[in-house]
C-alpha cells in the first residue's frame, strides 16, 4: 500500500499501542516503537517481533520530544498511544504530524484518570477519541471517536478495557486511509471545539474525593468510589486511601457482599470491615 510518510514513530505503552503497531506491521509498514514507560499490566502486554520494527525505550532519550527528533526521518508521523507526554518542541516542526489516542470522548472529558471520573460522575456512556495534536491539552481536530454504554457495577478497569478495545477498532478504520491520503483529512475531520458541548479537564493528581474513602458516606457513594479506583493490577498515580482510628491506610482491594448485620466498621487481620445498609465491604489495607 502507499504510505506518504517517510517514517512512523509509535510512542506509548500497553496493549493498545502494541496492537496498533502490530496492525501496521502486518500491513508491511515499517515503524519505530518507543515504549514511553514500562507497562505494569503484563497480562495484556506482549513483545513486538518483526523485522520491520525498531524497538526503543524512552530511557535512551532525555524526553519524548528528544526521541522524536532523534528517530524521525523526513516527513514523520507520530502516533501517541496511552502516552501522557505533552508535546511542545515537536509541534514547531512542519515535517512532524502527531496523532493522539485519548481514552475519553472529547471535548467532554480531557486530562487524566478518565475512567475513574466517568464512574465517579455516574456517567451512562464512556468513549474514546483519535485526534490531531496541537499546542493545547487534548485539543486539535478530531479524526474519529465513538461511545459505549457503561454497564451497571463497572469498575474503572472494566471501562478502561472497553476503551482500549474500542480505540483499536477505530484505529483500523482510519489509519490506512490516512497514510495513503493524509491531505484528505485536513478539512474532513471536525474541530474538537463546540460551543454547545461541555468540556471538563482533570489534571494529574486531581482524584475523586481527593483520593480518600469517607467511611461516613452512603453505601452507594462508597461503592462508587471503590469502583472508580479499581484498576486491578494497573495503579493510579496514588492509591485510594482511608483514615481509620487516626491512621491512614492504602486500599489494595475489596469485595462487597450482602449481609444481615447492622452498620459497623472494624479492623481485623489486615482488612477493614465496613457494613453499610446491609452491604459489607471487606477492604484489604496496608499502612
Amino acid at each position: 500500500m502507499k504510505n506518504c510518510f517517510d517514517s512512523i514513530i509509535v510512542i506509548g505503552s500497553g496493549s493498545t499501542a502494541k496492537k496498533c503497531s502490530s496492525y501496521l506491521l502486518d500491513k508491511g509498514i515499517r515503524l519505530v516503537f518507543v515504549e514511553s514507560y514500562a507497562s505494569v499490566f503484563k497480562c495484556l502486554s506482549s513483545p513486538i517481533k518483526s523485522e520491520l520494527v525498531q524497538l526503543r525505550t524512552i530511557n535512551e532519550f532525555s524526553d519524548i520530544d528528544n526521541a522524536v527528533f532523534n528517530l524521525k526521518k523526513g516527513n514523520t508521523l507520530v502516533l501517541s498511544i496511552n502516552n501522557k507526554h505533552i508535546f511542545k518542541k515537536s509541534l514547531n516542526q512542519s515535517d512532524i504530524t502527531i496523532i493522539n489516542f485519548h481514552y475519553g470522548y472529547l471535548p467532554d472529558y480531557k486530562g487524566l484518570n478518565i475512567p475513574s471520573w466517568l464512574i465517579y460522575n455516574k456517567e451512562a456512556f464512556a468513549g474514546v477519541t483519535w485526534h490531531f495534536v496541537n499546542e493545547k491539552i487534548d485539543d486539535g481536530k478530531i479524526i474519529i471517536q465513538d461511545k459505549f454504554r457503561i454497564k451497571d457495577g463497572s469498575t474503572a478497569f472494566d471501562v478502561n478495557k472497553e476503551q482500549n478495545l474500542l480505540g483499536f477498532e477505530l484505529f483500523k478504520k482510519f489509519i490506512l486511509n490516512y497514510l495513503e491520503y493524509p491531505e484528505s483529512f485536513i478539512n474532513d475531520n471536525k474541530s474538537i471545539t463546540h460551543e454547545k458541548m461541555q468540556s471538563r479537564y482533570f489534571a494529574k493528581g486531581v482524584l475523586p474525593d481527593g483520593g480518600y474513602l469517607n467511611l461516613e458516606d452512603t453505601k452507594e457513594h462508597i461503592d462508587r468510589v471503590l469502583r472508580a479506583f479499581d484498576y486491578k493490577c494497573i495503579l493510579l498515580n496514588l492509591p485510594l486511601k482511608v483514615v481509620f482510628e487516626n491512621t491512614v491506610f492504602a486500599i489494595e482491594s475489596y469485595t462487597a457482599n450482602e449481609t444481615s448485620e447492622d452498620d459497623r466498621c472494624y479492623l481485623e487481620d489486615g482488612y477493614l470491615y465496613l457494613t453499610k445498609e446491609k452491604t459489607q465491604f471487606k477492604i484489604k489495607i496496608r499502612t
